[in-house]
């Protein structure tokens, strides 16, 4: 029930001396509601926190779920979505394939994180804030599955669109 303005008080409270060199994913929330500057609840108050702060931004990508088989992927019904984190947003995988009943915004996380160790190993030059720029700005817009981009920037409900290794491979070797 706290605003963002209210976390982000209590953010300034213990401010982070430093800034991170690591890319920071965090589960967007499993509300199936967008995040709302007005309400967090259902939004995950870490995602808000990392956020706000200058220090962890650049490095912060927050993480919905996606559900279903790949090539027919739709955003779960039960993902927080972008709202006002929607520079931050991307989509991935929440299924574990374990049960139908096991999955989460938690499970979709990691995903980010291992396309970020693996551009971290292949591009060691690049920066957290690089490969979080590279994985947001090189996800797949497709929301429909239809082959074609359903948006262009960054969507209030998608945010950057769905997780993509291949485009994010391809857009780190040209920085």
């Amino acid at each position: 029930g706290k605003t963002a303005a209210e976390v982000l008080a209590l953010v300034q409270k213990y401010p982070l001396t430093q800034t991170s060199d690591a890319v920071i994913t965090v589960a967007a929330g499993n509300s199936g509601a967008p995040c709302n500057d007005t309400d967090l609840n259902g939004c995950n108050a870490m995602a808000v926190a990392m956020w706000v702060q200058p220090e962890t931004k650049a490095s912060t990508i927050v993480v919905g779920a996606l559900t279903g088989a790949v090539g027919a992927q739709k955003m779960a019904s039960y993902s927080t979505s972008a709202g006002f984190l929607a520079d931050r947003y991307i989509l991935a995988s929440g299924d574990t394939g374990l049960s139908p009943t096991v999955q989460g915004t938690s499970f979709a996380a990691p995903r980010v994180a291992g396309v970020a160790a693996i551009l971290k190993q292949k591009f060691p030059q690049l920066t957290s804030a690089d490969i979080a720029s590279v994985i947001l700005e090189s996800a797949d817009k497709d929301m429909n599955n239809d082959g074609k981009p359903d948006f262009t920037g960054v969507d209030p409900i998608f945010g950057h669109g769905k997780l993509s290794l291949e485009n994010a491979l391809k857009l780190a070797a040209t920085r």
